[in-house]
């Protein structure tokens, strides 16, 4: 099986188109925008309770500057990207604080979002705030109520279930 370091935590991983995409990303974003490493946390997992079921589910880059979530980033495999701009947008509205950008890129294109409007900002991953203009950035200072976030974790459990994971009742957890 053809490996991968990764850039951020020195993992040996597995080779897939994705990872290639997430290991630009992350060199990016320590050599172009000037993250510190540590800003950068990779697959950052995280339980979500829903209607009585627990799953796990996991964010590609989570970029956080202090206390502060910057950036969820979903890194794809190409042809895949649109199909799951709706998945990134959920996984961003119920972590907290909840991420001011959501990004979904396969490195060829790349869209940002609004994570509380869901609005389009970008169409190009050079436009992502840099590390100086992060540090200014505060979360979202918004809650969303009950009923809207029941509905975001079903939409991110039935993404989980599709496309990452083996689900049974209870429980749920990454290949």
């Amino acid at each position: 099986m053809d490996v991968i370091t990764d850039y951020i935590t020195n993992r040996t991983l597995p080779r897939t188109h994705k990872e290639e995409v997430r290991q630009k990303v992350e060199r990016f974003l320590v050599e172009e925008k000037g993250y510190p490493k540590d800003c950068v946390m990779v697959d950052y997992a995280f339980k979500v309770e829903v209607d009585g079921k627990i799953f796990f589910a996991n964010i590609d880059l989570l970029v956080r500057v202090g206390k502060e979530n910057i950036m969820n980033i979903e890194c794809a495999p190409p042809t895949v990207l649109a199909s799951l701009e709706r998945k990134a947008i959920a996984t961003s509205r119920i972590i907290h604080p909840i991420p001011v950008y959501t990004v979904v890129t396969d490195w060829e294109q790349t869209k940002v979002f609004d994570t509380v409007t869901g609005k389009l900002l970008w169409n190009d991953i050079k436009q992502i705030p840099d590390f100086e203009e992060a540090k200014k950035i505060r979360s979202p200072q918004i809650s969303f109520d009950e009923e809207r976030i029941r509905k975001e974790k079903r939409i991110l459990f039935a993404y989980m279930g599709v496309l990452h994971c083996k689900c049974e009742y209870i429980e749920c957890s990454k290949d």
